[in-house]
């Protein structure tokens, strides 16, 4: 997310053929819908973009490392969605160019799941009302975490930071359709909402009051947990929350069809030492819409790893979300942590957003700094 005022931001807009394995709602469209673009450097030297490429159908992990192997890469970010007791997950693999292959992206997915059920078991046990249904939701994601080892995954979008070169030369490949629309300079709040209704299907979009909304929007409960993960050395944090009809009601209010949120967790950094990184390596989320968010313009203090919803509107009353960040280890054994919950506004297309089109309106602090102690977990109200 856009946290505070950037002076030009070129933003070009990925116009594509979609056809997944698990349709949004809100997007079922067929046709041509755009996906996010974001410069990220205007040196004018080696000039590197980062680019969401949505695929035309899914592949394999081994078509896609194929077509990307070699190339002049930074950074890849590999996306699919899964069903997962009755649930679409949207889960993603971060790694460099120089360290492509199936396997890394099947042994990541099946831990990454692993560390999944594992908190989902723990949530479990301290509560009684939805045990049931939560050991369920883990018991999927062990059968999910199996079946990486036996299946290639099938890759929806791809992000992908390199030289322009490359990302024409990506342009080019014929399971990705795309033209280029360059947006003016945005700067947050002063923003109008734009109209998505003809990208969503949806006969008309409500812009509701334009980022006015007064009364809470954000989850009154959830956890967060901070761990060592199943995947050595890595170390993860992952969090659940829940919001009231009345809560989501208010959220949509903020700016209708267009509003967005992102569930944060900020560690202390502020003496130069934190248990995760900012190196992450994976991520999932029941979020509909859900995106890993840039870190464009956050400071170097706290350390926040994000995961956002660009679809606001489609969440469901007393439902347990879940996020999970996989990261590097950090250069320390503790640490200490806060939750912040962030809405937003989102100029991107329903079903295809990313953190490049989401701008800040407002934050509220779900978890008091430095309330979280880490390794450990947390349970929070807020009201």
């Amino acid at each position: 997310m856009i946290r505070r005022r950037a002076s030009t931001v070129l933003v070009v807009v990925v116009m594509l053929l979609a056809s997944t394995t698990v349709a949004y709602a809100a997007s079922a469209e067929a046709g041509f819908r755009p996906s996010g673009i974001a410069s990220v450097n205007d040196s004018g030297q080696s000039r590197r973009d980062t680019v969401r490429l949505v695929l035309t159908r899914p592949l394999s992990v081994a078509d896609v490392v194929a077509k990307l192997r070699g190339l002049d890469i930074d950074r890849v970010e590999l996306i699919r969605r899964d069903m997962v007791n009755g649930m679409v997950y949207t889960s993603g693999v971060v790694t460099d160019g120089n360290d492509l292959s199936p396997d890394l992206y099947a042994n990541e997915m099946a831990s990454m799941f692993d560390d999944m059920a594992k908190e989902l078991a723990q949530s479990a046990a301290g509560s009684v009302p939805d045990k049931a249904e939560t050991l369920a939701v883990a018991d999927a994601m062990e059968s999910a975490a199996k079946s990486f080892a036996a299946t290639d995954a099938r890759i929806e979008a791809i992000v992908v930071t390199a030289s322009a070169g490359t990302l024409r030369l990506l342009a080019d490949w014929e399971l990705v359709g795309s033209s280029t629309v360059a947006l003016p300079a945005r700067t947050g709040a002063s923003q109008p909402p734009t109209n998505r209704a003809a990208e969503s299907g949806v006969g008309t979009l409500d812009a509701g009051s334009g980022g006015n909304c007064d009364n809470a929007w954000w989850p009154y409960a959830g956890r967060i947990s901070t761990q060592y993960s199943s995947s050595v050395p890595n170390r993860y944090v992952w969090q659940r929350f829940k919001w009231s009809q009345w809560r989501i009601d208010n959220l949509y209010d903020c700016d209708g069809f267009n509003t967005s949120y992102e569930h944060e967790a900020w560690y202390n950094n502020y003496d130069g030492l934190h248990f995760l990184s900012s190196n992450v390596k994976s991520w999932s989320s029941s979020l509909p819409d859900a995106y890993l968010d840039t870190g464009f313009l956050d400071g170097d203090g706290e350390l926040g790893l994000t995961i956002g919803t660009g679809a606001a509107y489609q969440l469901d009353a007393d439902v347990n979300y879940t996020t999970y960040i996989r990261t590097a280890p950090g250069n320390a054994t503790s640490d200490t942590g806060k939750v912040n919950g962030q809405r937003g506004l989102n100029l991107c297309p329903i079903g295809l957003t990313g953190g490049w089109c989401v701008f800040a309106r407002g934050t509220e602090k779900l978890l008091p700094a430095w309330s979280h102690s880490a390794p450990g977990r947390t349970d929070w109200t807020h009201y």
